[in-house]
């Protein structure tokens, strides 16, 4: 079971928002940045990854270890999260066009899903504008210091915006905006990084239960990132490699987990055993 712990931006944010009056939008914030980690959850586990802890913060969750994660599937993880906000967005605005009453009511549930999108997209590492840049960038080194440099220096501009704007009438939500940015330049941990299901397959299983055994075959083109998916917590998996009627070879789970922390999850099953031959029967 993920961890999932609320950054301390966060509370600062629920009691700005309180004092100011706007204990809906908070409602709002905390809803909508749970449905934008989850779409995160959802991508990653569809592709061979979780979480080990989800920390929420304002406009979504602070993710590591993206450097660890295909760029293929860094990419559509990262995308994930804005995504659900941008439907989130288009359902509230159809329902603008079909129940005009609903506006008012509404409107701060857009309004934020609109912030979090926009917020995520800023080229800032680890925020996903920054994760999906860092996903199609050759040099990964440079780039992430690049990406991190840029979200110091966007959080150190608004915090001289927030001081200036104490002269014109203060403007707290500057100061948040600068302190989110630089927690997101300079945050994580190895507890909130993304790492192969395989890593913790044994931690999977609820033993609590029973836990029944399955068995398949599968083609020798079956991908390592599909094979993954068939890891559940109230089964053991056994698998038999084929190639047409050929048995190639036969693999328990804990290979299947060999296999998966050894190459790219887009790696075919028989690319894998070629490489490197399991114990197997056959």
């Amino acid at each position: 079971m993920q961890k999932i712990r609320f950054h301390p931006a966060f509370w600062v944010l629920a009691f700005v928002m309180v004092w100011q009056g706007n204990a809906l939008m908070l409602i709002n914030t905390v809803v909508s940045a749970c449905l934008h980690e989850g779409a995160h959850a959802r991508a990653a586990y569809h592709r061979g990854y979780r979480l080990g802890q989800i920390t929420l913060m304002p406009y979504g969750a602070v993710l590591s270890g993206a450097e660890a994660i295909e760029p293929k599937d860094a990419l559509a993880i990262a995308a994930a999260g804005p995504l659900a906000n941008l439907c989130i967005m288009s359902v509230v605005t159809a329902l603008w066009w079909m129940f005009p009453a609903l506006y008012p009511a509404t409107k701060p549930l857009f309004v934020v899903n609109a912030t979090i999108f926009v917020f995520n997209l800023l080229p800032v590492f680890p925020l996903d504008g920054g994760r999906m840049i860092l996903a199609v960038c050759k040099n990964r080194t440079k780039t992430l210091k690049i990406l991190r440099g840029i979200g110091v220096a966007l959080a150190i501009v608004l915090s001289a915006a927030f001081v200036a704007s104490a002269f014109f009438g203060i403007n707290y939500t500057l100061a948040i905006w600068a302190a989110m940015l630089y927690l997101s330049a300079t945050g994580g941990s190895r507890d909130e990084q993304y790492v192969s299901l395989a890593l913790n397959a044994p931690c999977l299983k609820d033993w609590s239960a029973p836990v029944s055994l399955l068995n398949v075959a599968i083609d020798t083109e079956y991908t390592l990132k599909k094979l993954l998916r068939l890891i559940r917590g109230d089964r053991i998996l056994t698998v038999e490699i084929r190639d047409g009627s050929r048995l190639v070879a036969r693999l328990t789970e804990e290979e299947v987990c060999d296999l998966c922390m050894r190459f790219p999850l887009s790696t075919t099953v028989g690319q894998a055993i070629s490489s490197f031959r399991p114990t197997a029967d056959v």
